[in-house]
């Protein structure tokens, strides 16, 4: 590889400031940079560029070998992230739960090993711990990367050697390969949030870098106009997808190509560093930002991640987060200065990276693992804390089995029916996840009089039809076979349908007068087969870790039954929606239930009443409050 002089090295620092500055703003302040995000698929393209200029160009000279290129990459990523892991494994035997801080040592483990994007993808859904509440979630980037730099390195190697014309043309198919399969994956059920995380559908991110090396040595667009152009193109790219995406957008797929490509420009064509473009990225601010990126991405998580833990049940004040973010630059530059710095200047062939690699994964695996399997360490904690905390689990006890996940559909006859066996239920829970303790608990309450009720309850998918919902793509579909089903369904005279609206207008930005319609038409199909409806309020969100924060509260000495969302903000924010549904009800054969008072006094929301834990999250309710407010659903109450 050729252009590898000081100024072409200072405009990829800058790229990397811009990632890495990106990322940051996009995770302290996610309104201010809503695309933020894409900084990850950037750093992705920097990877393929820079790896694949390594690779080549040692292949080129007959100097490469396997060895050394991963005592390298041993050099590189393993002293910074071990030193992350440590003290982030030691801040959260201070502060988390048990079952939190198990999971940190899961999710330690699966770092290690670089596979914490699987991880991640198998334990991430709608029902699990926030994401602003794992400390090591941002470490799947770094295991797709690792993931790439196994294998990758073998292809280049031997394509080289047996058909080295190819080399490009092969890089191109499976970048062609592998931006189909993230698209084809965005829409796949069994796959879900996989799209996301997992390697295969994030290559062409890599690969887009790739090409951006190799492509000079082919003569490609070399003149010096056409640089200067392509720079200016890739960072107008980039500061589009920045200002323009959200979390909303779908993504990654062929929209992740807007700022990939754009860093793939800015990569290829950054030798031309005279120019105004290329000039915009070398100012000496971003080229110390871009110094210390490695150790500010690793960083800037677990910070954001222990600062919202501790802010519970609020959420930290914005000159908080200002705070925070300095700490984190002063994190990331000793980092970079006292771990990074000295370690990358020794000698690959004097130091035996490999083996003090496997030594520092073994020793971290083990204690990651004791962490995992001890449940989080519960020993730190009184048996009354524990209950506490136990709270987290206490949810249906059928929820596996008869909840529709996110990469999990059920049709309509495949659909649970609770109480009272071998009896045709009368009566269907249609809902979201909102509605799965609630249709268990009412299913235990009718049991003893020979009555069975049918759960229908999906993730994220209310009970609405014509509604397209972009974090669940076959909810739509899954819904018209379900009200098909419902409606031809003889047995069945009574539907109660409930949803968190609150949490689909917010949070999806799905816009009220749709849900309000999808509903309605959903209301209406129902009726005209001649079902009787209930129409369930807006069930309070406690927009906190429960369990989590009444456990620490008790092991404080405080008292947890005063902490939860005040009354007046939780019926403020359910007053249009509940209004709307009450509308609804004023015709024949609509109910309307609002079981807020039952979980609510005056003053606030609880997340303990009378000594149990109400939520087993932010978000839904446990089992032991479903119980509580169930018999307020059966037939003529």
């Amino acid at each position: 590889m050729t252009h590898q002089g000081s100024k072409y090295r200072q405009d990829i620092q800058g790229l990397r400031a811009v990632a890495v500055g990106a990322i940051v703003i996009f995770h302290a302040f996610p309104a201010a940079l809503p695309g933020g995000f894409v900084g990850v698929d950037i750093f992705f393209v920097i990877s393929g560029f820079l790896i694949t200029g390594i690779i080549y160009r040692d292949i080129e000279r007959g100097s490469f070998s396997l060895a050394e290129f991963y005592r390298k990459r041993v050099r590189r990523i393993f002293p910074a992230l071990f030193v992350m892991l440590a003290i982030t494994l030691g801040v959260g035997y201070l502060l988390l739960s048990p079952e939190a801080y198990g999971e940190l040592g899961r999710n330690t483990l699966s770092s290690v090993f670089f596979l914490s994007n699987v991880d991640f993808w198998q334990t991430s859904g709608y029902f699990d711990r926030a994401a602003e509440f794992r400390p090591l979630l941002h470490t799947w980037s770094l295991a797709v990367e690792e993931q790439f730099y196994i294998v990758f390195p073998i292809f280049v190697l031997v394509v080289m050697r047996l058909a080295r014309n190819m080399l490009v043309g092969l890089l191109v198919l499976v970048f062609v390969i592998s931006l189909a399969l993230s698209e084809w994956a965005l829409s796949e059920i069994r796959i879900g949030i996989g799209a996301y995380f997992l390697t295969p559908f994030r290559v062409y991110e890599l690969l887009l870098g790739s090409i951006a090396a190799i492509a000079p040595t082919l003569g490609i667009f070399n003149r010096p106009a056409v640089r200067n152009v392509s720079v200016a193109m890739g960072l107008i790219m980039i500061l589009v997808a920045v200002a323009l995406f959200s979390p909303q957008v779908r993504f990654p797929g062929v929209n992740a190509l807007l700022p990939t490509v754009g860093a793939a420009l800015i990569l290829y064509a950054g030798r031309a560093g005279d120019s105004l473009p290329a000039r915009l990225l070398t100012p000496a601010p971003l080229l110390f930002i871009g110094a210390i990126s490695y150790s500010l991405y690793l960083w800037h998580w677990p910070v954001y991640a222990y600062l919202r833990i501790l802010s519970q049940p609020g959420h930290p004040e914005p000159f908080t987060i200002i705070i925070a973010t300095a700490l984190v630059i002063v994190l990331a530059a000793f980092s970079y200065r006292f771990v990074e710095q000295p370690i990358a200047n020794r000698d690959t062939a004097k130091t035996p990276f490999l083996t003090l690699g496997g030594v520092g994964m073994c020793a971290s695996a083990l204690i990651a693992g004791i962490i995992w399997q001890s449940g989080g360490v519960p020993s730190r904690f009184t048996p009354d804390t524990l209950q506490m905390f136990a709270a987290a689990k206490d949810i249906s006890p059928e929820r596996q089995r008869c909840h529709r996940g996110p990469r999990r559909d059920m049709p309509y006859e495949t659909t649970c029916v609770l109480g009272a066996p071998n009896i045709a239920p009368n009566t269907v829970i249609w809902a979201d996840s909102h509605g799965v303790e609630l249709a268990y608990a009412l299913a235990e309450f009718v049991a003893p009089s020979k009555r069975a009720v049918r759960q229908i309850t999906g993730s994220a998918c209310p009970p609405v039809v014509d509604l397209d919902l972009p974090s669940r793509p076959s909810c739509q579909a899954a819904n018209e076979q379900i009200i098909q089903a419902l409606s031809g369904d003889d047995t069945v005279n009574r539907v109660i349908l409930m949803m968190n609206a609150e949490g689909y207008m917010n949070d999806e930005g799905i816009a009220f007068e749709d849900l309000h319609s999808s509903l309605n038409k959903a209301v209406a199909h129902l009726r005209m087969a001649g079902k009787e409806i209930v129409l369930i309020a807006q069930l309070p969100n406690a927009r906190m870790d429960a369990p989590s924060i009444a456990g620490l509260t008790a092991y404080k000495g405080g008292n947890p039954s005063e902490i939860g969302v005040p009354r007046s903000e939780i019926d403020k924010l359910a007053a249009d929606w509940n209004a709307a549904l009450q509308a609804m009800a004023g015709q024949d054969g609509i109910d309307f239930v609002d079981l807020t008072p039952q979980l609510c006094g005056p003053a606030i929301c609880p997340i303990v009443s009378n000594g149990d834990v109400m939520y087993f999250n932010g978000a839904h309710i446990s089992m032991t409050a479903a119980r509580r407010i169930a018999p307020a659903l059966v037939d003529g109450s």
